[in-house]
């Protein structure tokens, strides 16, 4: 998912209700360099099967844009990525909006890779998060470690 906004307790307990069923939910952690677990549907990734995805940029540091705290759940690149222009061609765009479909094309090699030991959602956020690289980034300043950066 590529929304973030204010919480709402509403969005939360839709998104929650989607991974409910089953489907695999990634969603960008804002662009407001701010706690993660102020917006939604960031804040429903705390306690549940939703992944939210912050960005690192090409040397593998957190852009000053990309939200931040406990309810990231891991951090993929989002700063200068081609990404493709609805006007045509090609265009470089930065945000966690541009990181999260790196974790979700992950998600759906891990899930076809796996297909009888790996399937739901919480199974695919415990191995992406035991899977990725942890304890090497932090917001500079601060020290808040993420979960993890995939890999």
């Amino acid at each position: 998912l590529s929304v973030q906004g204010d919480k709402s307790d509403v969005l939360n307990t839709a998104i929650t209700g989607l991974v409910d069923m089953g489907i695999h939910v990634v969603s960008a952690s804002g662009n407001n360099a701010s706690n993660a677990c102020a917006g939604s549907p960031s804040s429903a990734a705390l306690n549940s099967s939703i992944i939210s995805v912050g960005a690192t940029d090409n040397t593998d540091e957190v852009p000053t844009f990309s939200n931040f705290g406990q309810c990231v759940t891991i951090l993929a690149p989002g700063k200068d990525i081609l990404s493709v222009n609805y006007q045509g061609g090609f265009k470089i765009l930065s945000g966690t909006s541009m990181a999260s479909p790196h974790v979700a094309g992950a998600i759906a090699v891990i899930v076809s890779r796996n297909i009888s030991t790996i399937q739901s959602p919480i199974q695919v956020k415990n191995y992406v998060v035991n899977s990725s690289t942890q304890g090497i980034l932090t917001i500079q300043g601060n020290g808040i470690n993420y979960a993890g950066m995939l890999n």
